[in-house]
């Protein structure tokens, strides 16, 4: 669309300029939105003021600004901005938000704080929703500006439903019948010219109900930075239509400097545009001067700490810090990789603070394999590669390599006949009885042959099934390995797949967390029956464990 306007002649804004001529644009500034996130949809409701003040604080050093709350809204808010604002080095970045009228625009100069976030309903359509004439509201506006101004504060003065008064639209997108167009766009633009000659210091215009087109969102910037050259603009997308991050780079493009968003896109609806994807975005594909090198590094970090503050995790498959955002499970994708390292990769994840993943699902073949193996230090061969796979068919199938890497050590030393097994499984019995009264008593024997041929029976009663094979299988152990006392399971997560066309009988994959020492050992099963799974993924387990606590101390071998 640039170069065709560029080809027509058609005045374009500055930095679509610099893009035609291939110039770096200027630093845009960041802003995180910590008020839109905390009315995010199923953003827990108890988080901790504490984290949240020392998240916001290691915020502001990858960010420009952050709007830590509403005026008055609730007392977590004001924690937050009570908090920030006592903060030297956070002070100077912290928005306090509230409504344009000049009750919110005293609380906010009470703060103390440098910059004042005020909203404004900017379609002519909603002014009735207030109980406001078109005058008397933008004179209000004008008050309060000035107000803010006179007090020494900086104001960032948000257009509410900027681009649908831009392009007429009203509920659900409906676009408006000519005349009442002309109204709302020339409403909207009056709103700017008042509040500029008001004093204030950024106008940010929002796509309130995120169904906006970045096509809309490079006509809306062009607009207005031709007819307002010298005022700086910004924009606040939200994600309901998908495009939160399009919207974004495109406003940069086309003359913002100033982009609002939350780190992991958190926000009511389909959340706000996700600043670390756009941050990602900006720097890497743009060259804009968003963050040192360094910092950018712990983006990644950042990110998972954002979310760790929610009790929650950054989706796997989020863009550039998602845990799974260089990974890869197909079998050719690893051939092409062996080859040539970036044949897949867009950008270096370093960069961002990531990694690259090759896994193992069904889509694997033997490059896969071969790689990982090669990765953790012990090569395969074709053959030995193809003799893994056939040996663990129901574990690749769901991908549970992926989540037990220990388990996959162990594999790989077995497909090359290296593993030296400290014990071997025989059998176990499972005996539950569950009363009327829904009460159960789970009893366990199990059987183990250890390497001088001895064989030993143990019984045990658990409060489950897992429970009591577990016990059974250490007092079996302890005859042996007495220090395996010191081996402690620290987590255990349970899933079924392929519910749906299977039913009852679903595989299920256990995934097991063990701690040595302060190792982790990590194992897995994958079985149709889910005591047969955690069976699997507990001797796997064990193995690992005993072999490294078995080693003596001089000698330096592979832990599992």
């Amino acid at each position: 669309m640039i170069l065709k306007q560029a080809q027509k002649g058609v005045i374009m804004n500055v930095n679509a300029q610099k893009i035609i001529a291939g110039e770096i644009l200027p630093k845009t500034e960041i802003t995180e939105v910590m008020r839109d996130a905390l009315q995010g949809y199923g953003i827990n409701d108890n988080v901790n003021p504490i984290r949240l003040t020392r998240l916001c604080k290691e915020i502001c050093s990858f960010v420009d600004h952050l709007e830590a709350g509403y005026i008055g809204a609730n007392k977590l808010s004001n924690i937050l901005i009570k908090e920030l604002l006592k903060n030297k080095s956070t002070k100077q970045k912290i928005m306090v938000f509230g409504r344009a009228s000049m009750t919110h625009a005293k609380k906010i100069a009470e703060t103390g704080c440098e910059i004042a976030s005020i909203y404004a309903k900017s379609h002519l359509l909603h002014l009735p929703d207030i109980g406001m004439e078109e005058k008397k509201y933008l004179q209000t506006l004008k008050k309060v500006v000035k107000y803010l101004k006179n007090k020494g504060i900086r104001v960032f003065f948000d257009l509410e439903h900027a681009v649908d008064a831009f392009y007429s639209k009203t509920e659900f997108g409906e676009i408006l019948d000519n005349e009442q167009k002309q109204k709302t766009k020339k409403y909207l633009f009056e709103m700017i010219q008042t509040v500029i000659n008001a004093g204030a210091d950024r106008i940010i215009a929002c796509d309130t109900n995120g169904g906006s087109m970045p096509w809309e969102i490079s006509e809306l910037f062009d607009e207005l930075t031709s007819k307002w050259p010298e005022v700086k603009f910004g924009f606040h997308g939200h994600n309901n239509a998908g495009m939160a991050v399009a919207n974004s780079i495109i406003a940069v493009k086309h003359g913002a400097i100033q982009i609002q968003g939350t780190m992991n896109g958190d926000g009511e609806g389909s959340g706000n545009a996700n600043l670390s994807t756009i941050i990602s975005n900006l720097a890497l594909k743009m060259q804009i001067p968003i963050l040192q090198t360094t910092k950018l590094q712990k983006l990644k970090l950042l990110c998972n700490k954002y979310a760790s503050v929610f009790q929650a995790e950054v989706p796997s498959n989020t863009p550039y810090v998602g845990e799974h955002a260089f990974a890869t499970n197909s079998g050719d994708h690893v051939s092409a990789i062996n080859r040539r390292t970036g044949a897949y990769l867009h950008v270096h994840p370093e960069n961002i603070g990531n990694r690259m993943i090759i896994g193992t699902n069904r889509q694997s073949g033997i490059a896969n394999i071969t790689h990982l193996a090669e990765k953790a230090g012990i090569p395969l061969d074709k053959n030995q590669a193809r003799k893994l796979i056939n040996q663990n068919s129901t574990a690749l199938e769901h991908g549970g390599f992926k989540h037990g890497e220990s388990s996959f050590l162990l594999a790989c030393l077995r497909a090359k006949g290296k593993f030296k097994e400290l014990f071997e499984f025989e059998s176990c019995k499972l005996t539950t009885v569950i009363t009327k009264k829904g009460e159960a008593k789970h009893e366990a024997t199990i059987k183990i042959t250890f390497p001088d041929k001895k064989t030993t029976h143990e019984a045990a009663e658990g409060n489950g099934p897992y429970n009591a094979i577990a016990k059974a299988l250490i007092k079996a152990l302890l005859k042996k390995y007495p220090f395996i006392l010191k081996i402690k399971l620290t987590s255990f997560w349970l899933s079924a797949y392929e519910v749906g066309e299977k039913g009852s009988s679903a595989p299920v994959r256990v995934v097991m967390r063990h701690s040595v020492n302060g190792t982790g050992i990590r194992t897995i099963g994958v079985h149709p029956s889910s005591t047969q799974a955690s069976l699997n993924a507990l001797l796997d387990a064990y193995q690992c464990a005993i072999q490294q606590l078995g080693q003596p101390k001089a000698k330096k071998k592979k832990t599992l």
